[in-house]
């Protein structure tokens, strides 16, 4: 999730598009669709748009409150295929968790648990479901950028660097908060995190947006981090929320 909220400054460059939070998706949509590439994945056409607000009907789907909104990201052909194999890896566990012919519900549910872990860890970034630690000698804006999520956050950024903007990206803790620290201070976007754990060092900053990178618990349900920091976002007033 991304929540983001106006602070009393001067007025943003008036080059850049401003978001209103009464047609926030669409504006970022028509946005996106104006920046190089903007015809991409990431940039959903008004019909995805118009869809995404059908799915909140679906008991199945999240329950956007005022402020929130979807936006559609696609995975990489790289992604596409580690998705399927890892479904394909645990068709036995779904077959046997459809059917309800599982002799060891316990074993069941931590099989069914796993897939759907390593299958988010997936649609995020390739490296997030394996074991091996970072190669932080490769860890650069580009490495970010070959998975379309960071590509949505590239246009993002750069739609709205000049506005000032206070910004709370939640994510899982560990390679998730790294990667996203490295990516952000690479864009030269002002990034800071809330368990005070820093990777690297921010030596240039382009633009008035303030990010502060919060880690949630395990389901993402509550977020990890000092008192200070979690109190002030949740105070934030004209708040916008990405899930």
């Amino acid at each position: 999730m991304v929540q983001s909220s106006t602070n009393a400054h001067p007025p943003p460059n008036p080059s850049m598009p401003q978001f209103e939070s009464a047609n926030f998706a669409s504006q970022l949509q028509v946005s996106l669709s104006r920046l190089p590439g903007g015809d991409h994945e990431y940039a959903p056409s008004k019909a995805a748009l118009t869809q995404i607000n059908s799915y909140s009907s679906l008991p199945t789907s999240p329950k956007l409150g005022p402020g929130e909104h979807v936006v559609v990201v696609g995975m990489s052909t790289g992604q596409k295929e580690a998705y399927l194999q890892n479904i394909n890896n645990t068709s036995r566990s779904i077959q046997d968790y459809c059917s309800g012919e599982s002799q060891d519900d316990e074993q069941l549910q931590k099989d069914i648990s796993g897939l759907l872990r390593t299958a988010g860890q997936i649609a995020t970034h390739l490296d997030l479901a394996t074991n091996q630690p970072l190669d932080w000698e490769q860890l650069d804006v580009g490495y970010a950028l070959l998975h379309p999520k960071f590509e949505f956050l590239m246009a993002f950024f750069d739609a709205i660097r000049y506005q000032s903007l206070s910004i709370a990206i939640l994510a899982e803790p560990g390679k998730t908060l790294d990667i996203l620290e490295l990516f952000l201070k690479g864009i030269k976007i002002r990034c800071r995190r809330a368990d005070g754990f820093i990777t690297v060092s921010q030596d240039e900053i382009d633009g008035s947006v303030n990010v502060l990178l919060c880690s949630t618990g395990p389901k993402g349900a509550r977020v990890l981090g000092t008192r200070h920091s979690t109190s002030r976002t949740s105070r934030s007033r004209n708040s916008e929320s990405i899930r």
